[in-house]
């Protein structure tokens, strides 16, 4: 039986950092976001002697951004604008496993939505200026969203401006997508902005969680009550 309220597994950054504090206001945002949806957050530490055991403790789960998939993963060479790291990799991707075979939904934000992308058996676009290079990645920008989808029903609208700071994105070859997503949201430039699998998988390659926090857009919080809505079943 799921908790009342749910509680909501947050990933967390494996790479060590030199600036602590910038790390934890950023992982802060993801927290207070669940809160705000009425889920219980709870830290999935990677140091923990058993961490895949809180997967059975928790009834949703968070995967958050950080750095780049190793192409490997889904057969490509690695660009030399490609940071990755592997520790990161394992832990997300046994995360991802883990959930699914619990039947948990899973919400990925930024990379974790590349992650989901991967996952289910799509590569990625490595650097996107050597793609899109007329789109700023890395600024404000509108995205549309495709009407019927599980996010246009949980945003109300088909366009929205959003907060992207990536430089990759899921390369959404159907052919490849053995999970059935579906893209629920594009740049103007065509790029993956969103994908889901209709029931429980949400991508999101924005940042809502900081929208929310830092732009008191609260347009944004359906994301998060999606998540904690779903865990509930």
């Amino acid at each position: 039986m799921p908790h009342n309220p749910p509680i909501i597994g947050i990933s967390t950054v494996v790479e060590k950092t030199d600036d602590p504090e910038k790390k934890r206001k950023a992982e802060r945002f993801y927290y207070e976001a669940v809160e705000k949806a009425g889920g219980v957050p709870r830290h999935i530490s990677n140091l923990a002697p058993s961490w895949e055991a809180e997967i059975e403790k928790i009834d949703g789960l968070l995967i958050i951004g950080g750095v780049d998939v190793e192409p490997e993963r889904y057969g490509d060479e690695r660009r030399p604008e490609t940071y990755t790291n592997s520790a990161q990799d394992d832990y997300d991707f046994s995360l991802v496993n883990l959930a699914q075979t619990r039947g948990i939904p899973v919400l990925g934000i930024c990379r974790g939505n590349q992650v989901l992308g991967v996952h289910a058996g799509m590569r990625l676009y490595q650097h996107l200026p050597a793609y899109f290079p007329t789109e700023n990645h890395k600024a404000v920008h509108t995205v549309k969203i495709v009407e019927g989808t599980v996010l246009h029903k949980l945003l109300g609208v088909t366009e929205t401006t959003v907060n992207s700071t990536h430089h990759q994105a899921v390369h959404f070859e159907p052919e490849r997508n053995r999970a059935g997503m579906k893209i629920s949201a594009l740049s103007p430039a065509g790029v993956v902005e969103a994908m889901e699998d209709g029931d429980r998988l949400l991508g999101i390659q924005w940042h809502p969680e900081r929208m929310i926090g830092e732009m008191k857009r609260d347009d944004m919080l359906p994301i998060f009550r999606w998540l904690v809505d779903r865990a509930k079943s």
